[in-house]
């Protein structure tokens, strides 16, 4: 029984499987005991502490499934099973819903116990169903798979609230935090999406004087980089920074450039990752701008390519379609890298990817210090509801995380994303030195935090010309950058056509939508119009999803549109005629979408 369940469980979670099977029998059942219960069902115990009801387990699991389920769950949902016992409420929910389910069981003997005696191979086998090793596991299965239209259950065997109720506690804390930050995530992700595609469609045009990032890889192996983030705790540093001049190439985010060079510092090269309007960050300093270099997301606010069309490196990221989409095209040519949503993370895998062995973080707080949000000494105040008031701070929400000493210090919602994503990120790196000279913000792991003078003891000079490096890279790669350029202007030129072929198809569907909207009463027959109709529909759409930039740009409208279609079926006229409309409104926006990308290609 046991081979049989460990062999599904290794198509699914191959290290829960190893570390099973390095568990004997016997070592398993130290703390395990096996009765009756009333009605005759077995049950276990856990150090004598019964783990499945001791009188009638299956109508006790039936129960605790009604009481905190009382929602119809469709297949994007989830039920998270925490405890497993003799698998009473794993199996009751494997067979009411058809849900994603998600099986976690702290206490692994319990498990391997179970797994020899029991024959779950069929459920595990099952795509809906995972299983986790550990609560970290579990977490990353909720941020890759919940999405914030989704049902989210939470259940257990009440046993476990003895068996485990710190560890219980501490979870499920966790699981709202982890469900909240998803919520910010696909929030910002959903508001972004158009201007990411159309950002990066545009800024094609300006690109051919420009270099992927990847085709300067491990230039500066060994070295030391200094990543002047836009925190508070940047200000502190700026006399040591420009006295140890010479110790780190710096990389600036355009939030912290305009404070760097009003304090004599000019950075070797500056990232930019911003979609809404940069032109504050930099108005008034272009020309300064010219002595350092640019790193650009492709997706970021054009204003950055129309402003200089020189020498930019251009940054492709690992969760953008269209950046996909190049990867293929150049048959690699144009890598794809990591990001976390904010231009410090990016200018980390920058600094990194150009081989530095050592990185300190300067101004990476992440939390405010006495209300002051920014290097250059910003202030912020906060309403009634916790929402922060500040001129170049829209719609954030004033939240508390831990700091450097494991005290609770203010910061934004958006913030405490990425401290968990910085966190998940540095806590599995082993190439990187990493150094925070932050004394005061919040807790990231594996980082060193000490004081920049301190960390300046140790380092010897980098020796290096970064503006006269750039200009003979761009040289040197010119000729090849512009055969890989015009590959990729004929492949624009092919999407330009797409998008207006389907614009054209689409809008005579609408038509044809339009006139059987008319129909739809309970006195005509329009069934067999709607079913020839859904199926053009259905057709018509496809090619739309697998379209990089379509699918990138209208990702919010199929999110929306998938909700709003994961209903039970519509059966009366007006549901009818509500399903309709949404289809209707879809179609219009690719319309629209097709339209504007085909605009932007020139």
């Amino acid at each position: 029984m046991f081979n049989r369940n460990i062999e599904a469980l290794k198509l699914k979670n191959a290290p829960l499987a190893e570390e099973l099977e390095k568990i004997s029998l016997e070592e398993a059942s130290n703390h395990i005991k096996v009765y009756e219960a009333e009605t005759k069902d077995l049950i276990i115990a856990y150090d004598d502490l019964a783990l499945d009801d001791i009188y009638d387990p299956i109508r006790v699991a039936k129960t605790n499934w009604n009481k905190n389920v009382t929602t119809i769950l469709n297949p994007h949902d989830i039920v998270v099973v925490y405890g497993l016992g003799l698998g009473y409420l794993f199996k009751r929910a494997y067979v009411s819903c058809e849900c994603k389910i998600l099986l976690y069981e702290p206490k692994l003997d319990i498990l391997r116990y179970v797994l020899n005696y029991i024959d779950f191979s069929a459920e595990i086998a099952d795509e809906r169903v995972s299983i986790a090793k550990n609560d970290e596991e579990c977490f990353e299965f909720i941020a890759k798979n919940y999405l914030s239209q989704d049902k989210l259950n939470f259940i257990f065997p009440a046993a476990y609230q003895k068996l485990l109720i710190d560890n219980m506690i501490n979870f499920t804390n966790k699981l709202v935090e982890v469900c909240n930050l998803k919520q910010l995530d696909i929030k910002t992700v959903a508001n972004l999406s158009k201007q990411w595609a159309f950002h990066e469609v545009k800024n094609i045009n300006n690109m051919a004087s420009t270099r992927p990032l990847c085709l300067l890889e491990n230039k500066y192996e060994g070295k030391t980089a200094l990543i002047a983030g836009a925190g508070p705790s940047l200000a502190k540093d700026f006399d040591t920074i420009k006295s140890q001049r010479d110790k780190f190439v710096i990389f600036a985010v355009n939030k912290s450039l305009r404070t760097l060079f009003e304090n004599g510092i000019i950075p070797d090269f500056v990232m930019f990752s911003d979609t809404q309007d940069i032109k504050f960050t930099i108005d008034g300093i272009e020309e300064l701008l010219k002595s350092t270099q640019i790193i650009a997301d492709v997706r970021s606010n054009p204003f950055v390519y129309e402003l200089n069309k020189g020498q930019i490196l251009n940054y492709y990221s690992q969760n953008d379609n269209i950046s996909h989409y190049f990867h293929e095209k150049t048959k690699g040519m144009i890598k794809l890298y990591e990001t976390v949503g904010t231009a410090t993370g990016q200018a980390f895998f920058s600094a990194k990817a150009l081989g530095f062995k050592k990185i300190i973080f300067s101004g990476l707080d992440l939390a405010f210090k006495d209300n002051i949000i920014y290097a250059d000494g910003q202030n912020i105040s906060v309403d009634e509801n916790n929402i922060i008031i500040s001129d170049k701070v829209k719609n954030k929400k004033l939240v508390q995380i831990k700091d450097l000493n494991g005290n609770m210090i203010n910061t934004r919602d958006d913030y405490a994303m990425f401290v968990r994503q910085f966190n998940e990120l540095f806590a599995k790196e082993t190439q990187v030195e990493l150094y925070n000279t932050t004394g005061f913000g919040a807790f990231i792991s594996n980082m060193k935090y000490l004081a920049l003078e301190e960390i300046a003891k140790g380092l010897e000079p980098v020796n290096v010309n970064i503006a006269k490096d750039m200009g003979s890279f761009f040289n040197d790669t010119a000729k090849n950058w512009a055969k890989t350029f015009a590959a990729i202007q004929s492949c624009m030129l092919e999407q330009k056509e797409f998008f207006e072929k389907i614009a054209e198809s689409i809008a005579f569907l609408i038509k044809k939508e339009e006139l059987l909207l008319e129909k739809i009463t309970p006195a005509n027959d329009f069934q067999e119009e709607m079913l020839i109709l859904a199926e053009e529909f259905s057709q018509i759409i496809k090619p739309v999803i697998e379209n990089h930039f379509l699918s990138q740009y209208l990702q919010n409208n199929f999110m929306t549109f998938t909700a709003g279609h994961n209903q039970p079926q519509a059966t009366s006229v007006d549901d009818i005629i509500k399903l309709k409309n949404q289809e209707i409104s879809l179609l219009k926006a690719i319309v629209a979408a097709s339209n504007k990308l085909a605009s932007a290609i020139q």
